[in-house]
């Protein structure tokens, strides 16, 4: 495992002042795997945040995981900050058999933890931020390739309107869909978007040492999509919507076939500082832990 990246993002904003901390793409599958979260837990607990999102794709497959473990680091990430979790598609996924499964038992425990939220197409509005946290099901993703008209229909299905007194922060696992052409602006009072949080990407796998010459795009997509996709990561702007997306905890998860590759990458944290100062610098920093 490689020193754990903290990527710092700073933000503008004449509606509040915050910090969020966003995790993705931890893909646990053992105990082995515990180490590599504590390190995680311990740099959280460092930068103290006000809420802790987590971006889905929290298991490597549905049910093939020691629940206990990751209930108790939930529960420890719990008494840090509030802690936002929107599901990936391994959460759904029997991923080896290529079959929809999701555990619910393990979710509803997570649900039932002191200070956390599992936001299931749902929205969660606490002091001037509305959390909206966007759940597809197996087909959006494996049979439907993500397809942007099912994106669409499900976040209007969802969301018919957003309060631009609040800071509105939407929370989807990938970022896929919504960063195709002409997407955003089909979503119901888009521009009341404040912020996309998402993960998923594993940031095209694209090694850190040619992210400054790339930006924002990646070697390769998930789930077959094309090479070099556009925004495989980063933070960036769409119809002056700012997005952050992550790289992830685990580059390359325990099911592919080149998962030894995975010790070559960082695991991701994304600190993003929201200042409600119009003099306040928009800055983009790395820093190894």
């Amino acid at each position: 495992m490689g020193r754990i990246k903290i990527k710092k993002i700073k933000l503008n904003s004449n509606k509040i002042s915050n910090k969020i901390v966003l995790i993705s793409d931890t893909h646990y599958s053992s105990k082995k795997d515990l180490i590599k979260l504590n390190n995680i837990l311990d740099q959280i607990k460092k930068l103290n945040p006000n809420y802790i999102c987590v971006l889905g794709d929290i298991c490597d497959q549905a049910k093939i995981f020691d629940e206990e473990v990751l209930i108790d680091w939930f529960s420890k990430l719990a008494l840090i900050s509030k802690v936002i979790v929107v599901y990936g598609n391994h959460d759904l996924s029997n991923y080896k058999k290529k079959t929809s499964c999701l555990n619910e038992q393990f979710f509803n425990r997570i649900k039932s933890i002191n200070n956390v939220e599992l936001l299931d197409n749902q929205s969660k509005c606490i002091d001037n931020i509305c959390f909206v946290g966007l759940k597809f099901d197996y087909d959006y993703y494996y049979k439907y390739g993500e397809n942007y008209k099912k994106f669409i229909k499900l976040y209007n299905e969802v969301v018919q309107e957003l309060n631009n007194n609040n800071y509105n922060i939407l929370l989807t696992h990938s970022p896929i869909a919504l960063t195709q052409d002409g997407v955003i602006n089909k979503l119901n009072d888009y521009k009341n978007i404040d912020l996309v949080l998402s993960g998923h990407m594993h940031g095209g796998l694209m090694p850190d040492f040619l992210r400054p010459i790339f930006k924002t795009r990646g070697l390769v997509g998930p789930n077959k999509h094309r090479l070099f996709v556009k925004y495989a990561y980063g933070n960036f702007k769409i119809e002056n919507i700012n997005f952050m997306v992550s790289s992830g905890v685990t580059k390359l998860s325990n099911v592919s076939k080149l998962n030894f590759f995975d010790k070559l990458y960082s695991p991701e944290i994304v600190e993003i500082e929201i200042n409600n100062n119009d003099n306040f610098d928009n800055e983009n920093k790395n820093v190894l832990k």
